[in-house]
Formats: structure tokens, sequence, C-alpha cells
């Protein structure tokens, strides 16, 4: 939520592929933002977890692009190297 208020779905995106596995688990953290939006105390933290949950789908594809770069990065080194 942090990344996506600071630098947009692409910093959120990015933060998820740095995760790892986490992309395994995007279900499960979406799952989580919709309990944390309904358990909100505050407007602003409800507000903050809905555009979470919204901005889920481009988070995803931002994520892939990300992956997907990185991968090409490494095999340009690879393959540079020979």
């Amino acid at each position: 939520a942090a990344a996506l208020n600071s630098g947009g779905t692409a910093a959120a995106g990015a933060l998820l592929a740095r995760m790892g596995g986490a992309k395994a688990h995007a279900g499960e953290i979406l799952n989580l933002a919709y309990l944390l939006h309904q358990e909100a105390e505050d407007t602003e933290s409800a507000l903050v977890y809905n555009n979470l949950s919204e901005s889920w789908p481009m988070i995803i594809e931002s994520c892939d692009q990300t992956l997907k770069r990185e991968k090409i990065d490494q095999t340009g080194i690879l393959e540079g190297m020979d």
C-alpha cells in the first residue's frame, strides 16, 4: 500500500517482483487487502486498502513486466559473457 501511494502501480509491481515468491500468493495478498479495508478504523485507511484492491490487476501486470525485464537483462548478461 505504501509503495502504491508513493510510486503508483509501477512501484507496487516492482516491489512485488522483488519479494521473490510473493506473486504466487497474489490472491492471498489481495484477500488481506480486502480484510484490512473492512477492518479499517478510519476512512483514510479504508481508502488506502480500497485503492490497493482496485489497483491490484495493474500491480500484477507491472510485476509481470518487471520480472520479464529482469529475465531479459539476465539473459543478455549471460549471452554477452560467451
